[in-house]
């Protein structure tokens, strides 16, 4: 099959994000464009309330394509993504996030690996230095990967693996899930769309190159974004269970609460809550 485009990226940000993250995100994304010889597009979907925004010089590039959205969530903005890459007739597809930063490395690591093994995925570090991080191997070991079972409750970042787009075309996010004001469950959204992938696509393992990272600022030492992401957690967890039926599943549950536990035993900040929140989601969402 002759396509247009050998990868498309879909970026996901509001417009306070891409203000934010526009030099760190536009060196990301060359990192990605040189690994593949320029034969990409970039598509970022910016979630804003209407209002007019100045595209920077630094983005002022034919590759790089604008689309204004007033819908805040994660997963309305990626399927969007997805529409796109199957208009412009790509061949794979990376959905990158506003914050995180590819690595030279990492974007070998998936070039060299597009056409020689499926859904090629690379590690992810939380670290807040990206220039010192930049490259944490030398490109000798983008050559090399293991083989991983999957379970996308403990992997479940999309943005580090490469997908098909003729793999995806029928698949979409759960816009009722992941971060963004018009959503009403703060988080899951990528495990839910993993599950389906890899339900369809009957993937058990998949290749991992663990030396090379995609690099993500360092959450917050208050657990603030862990409780943000509780409720919708919890219905996360009652959904899998629900639809799948797995004694996996239910194992993974009971850790989910145990973790939540033992961070109410050693006081953490917001545990309580954290356990109140992921409990009220699981039985009640």
């Amino acid at each position: 099959m002759n396509y247009d485009v050998e990868l498309f990226i879909g970026v996901c940000l509001t417009y306070d994000d891409f203000k934010k993250f526009k030099t760190v995100l536009i060196s990301s994304l060359e990192n990605l464009y040189d690994a593949f010889g320029g034969n990409c597009t970039v598509y970022i979907v910016i979630q804003s309330e209407g209002h007019l925004f100045n595209v920077c010089s630094l983005y002022a590039r034919d590759w790089i394509e604008f689309h204004l959205t007033d819908y805040f969530g994660i997963s309305n903005a990626r399927n969007l993504c997805i529409e796109a890459s199957l208009k412009k007739n790509a061949k794979f597809i990376v959905f990158h996030d506003a914050s995180i930063y590819w690595t030279k490395s990492a974007a070998d690591f998936i070039y060299r690996c597009r056409n020689k093994i499926e859904t090629p995925r690379v590690n992810y570090l939380f670290d807040d230095n990206f220039i010192s991080q930049q490259e944490l191997y030398p490109l000798a070991n983008t050559h090399s990967f293991t083989l991983e079972y999957c379970n996308p409750i403990y992997n479940s970042y999309v943005w580090t693996f490469l997908f098909r787009v003729n793999k995806i075309r029928r698949i979409r996010f759960d816009i009722e899930f992941g971060p963004g004001e018009d959503t009403k469950y703060k988080s899951g959204e990528d495990v839910l769309f993993l599950f389906k992938y890899l339900e369809q696509q009957r993937i058990t393992i998949y290749p991992l190159n663990k030396k090379v990272a995609v690099i993500h600022p360092t959450r917050p030492s208050d657990y603030s974004k862990h409780l943000l992401y509780a409720y919708g957690q919890g219905v996360l967890f009652r959904k899998l269970l629900l639809k799948y039926k797995r004694a996996s599943i239910a194992l993974d549950v009971m850790l989910f609460f145990g973790n939540a536990l033992v961070r109410c035993f050693f006081l953490k900040k917001n545990a309580f809550k954290i356990l109140h929140n992921r409990l009220k989601g699981f039985f009640g969402g």
